[in-house]
């Protein structure tokens, strides 16, 4: 598979050397990056070719490809166990969508990991911020109590008890 990915990351250069403001083309270029694991070179061609195809009627593919390709590197950090990358790079993606429960929930499981791997007062604080991120994400989606039994067992791990009743009250 990884020759076929190449071959097409190579015959999709050559038509975007072509056509480069084709958006289709530069989609499907960053697809074959971000198949292949390779989602910085991925977010680089989508970047460039936001402005590269900004008149093209299809540039909301080239968004939306976007904002799947940083989905996907956050959560290939979490599995990973890269925690700190994923905590740095979940922020960004929170700050630049703040109405996007799935980058707050994604914040507080590497929270939540990287806690694991800390003693006391670093671990309360990595637990506090995990619950305060899972709390996040249930005030946008409260239909996912899954959400909400994060956010009380990651206060209740802080030592947060009366953020832990009140998150187990909202479950």
């Amino acid at each position: 598979a990884g020759r076929q990915f190449e071959a097409a990351i190579a015959s999709l250069t050559r038509a975007k050397l072509l056509k480069p403001a084709n958006a289709v083309t530069i989609r499907n270029l960053a697809t074959a990056y971000a198949l292949m694991g390779r989602y910085d070179e991925a977010e680089t061609v989508l970047r460039n070719g936001l402005t590269e195809a900004a008149q093209d009627t299809a540039v909301g593919g080239v968004r939306d490809a976007l904002r799947t390709v940083r989905a996907n590197k956050a959560g290939a950090l979490l599995d990973a166990k890269k925690f700190d990358e994923a905590v740095r790079y979940y922020q960004e993606l929170a700050k630049a969508e703040p109405e996007n429960s799935d980058h707050l929930m994604g914040m507080g499981s590497a929270l939540f990991n990287r806690a694991q791997g800390k003693q006391d007062a670093a671990r309360r604080a990595d637990f506090k911020l995990a619950g305060e991120a899972y709390a996040k994400a249930f005030a946008l989606k409260p239909a996912n109590s899954d959400l909400g039994f994060n956010a009380a067992l990651a206060y209740q791990s802080a030592g947060e008890l009366a953020l832990a009743e009140g998150a187990w009250r909202a479950v």
